[in-house]
């Protein structure tokens, strides 16, 4: 009688090998490294939208405002640098309007000017701190504007009627992080004509937060959110709200960028 075949039991494994390791730990390292510039994107996607719905709260408050105030706009105040009017900038006159007073912060903002209470590292009894993202188009500000300079306050477009095309006239925008004009409440756009195509956007972010979305080096293509005086709000590239003197979206007169 055939004896039956004696079965050996299978070799009990203790551990991964080397090599199983490392092919797992390198796997792991490429999906980290998928996941999280696509987490980041998200973020700021995100962070993108909150930004666009505060601009929105502030244009809505600025639409109360000029029902009010026989369609005039609110008006800039805070200096960027020597003397200014507090009391006059749309961050105090639009106060009683606005159903949020935090929509003055905005969610894309990362100023290191904000006191140390609300995330930033400056000190109050210092000096100026930052109390607002926003700034307003000083183009459209009646003692700011560079109609205002060349001929005194008045002088210039303060009132919708007044407006070419109020879906192609920026309202509100972020203004710089750091620098002088982190403190203020409106850019000086004027400043910027009779540039070089390359320097202008080097200019304006020492202004005005032009990369605010996508946090790249200054340039034609930097993305930033903007609200226009009919009241709604946008992502847009630099390139198309301002090309120059002539073809952008801050002066009530020029042609748009895009036409």
């Amino acid at each position: 009688m055939p004896t039956p075949r004696s079965i050996s039991p299978p070799s009990a494994r203790s551990a991964f090998t080397l090599v199983e390791l490392l092919v797992v730990v390198g796997v792991i390292v490429i999906l980290v490294g998928l996941l999280v510039p696509a987490l980041a994107g998200v973020q700021r996607q995100s962070r993108t939208a909150s930004d666009l719905s505060a601009l929105r709260s502030l244009s809505m408050a600025h639409t109360a405002y000029m029902n009010v105030h026989k369609e005039h706009f609110v008006d800039a105040g805070l200096p960027h640098g020597g003397a200014g009017s507090p009391l006059a900038s749309f961050v105090t006159t639009l106060r009683p309007y606005l159903d949020h007073p935090i929509a003055l912060r905005g969610p894309l903002d990362q100023s290191s000017r904000w006191p140390a209470d609300q995330g930033g590292s400056a000190d109050p009894a210092l000096g100026p701190v930052r109390v607002t993202s926003y700034g307003l188009n000083n183009y459209i500000s009646r003692n700011y504007s560079p109609a205002a300079a060349l001929d005194g306050p008045g002088a210039g477009c303060d009132r919708l009627t007044e407006v070419r095309k109020a879906d192609e006239t920026v309202c509100f925008l972020l203004m710089a992080e750091e620098g002088d004009f982190a403190l203020a409440d409106h850019p000086h756009m004027e400043t910027w004509c009779g540039l070089s195509e390359t320097s202008v956007p080097t200019m304006a972010a020492t202004q005005v937060s032009i990369n605010a979305v996508d946090r790249y080096k200054p340039a034609r293509q930097s993305l930033s959110n903007y609200s226009f005086l009919d009241g709604h709000t946008r992502t847009h590239e630099f390139d198309d709200v301002w090309i120059d003197c002539n073809r952008n979206l801050f002066d009530p007169d020029p042609q748009a960028p895009t036409s």
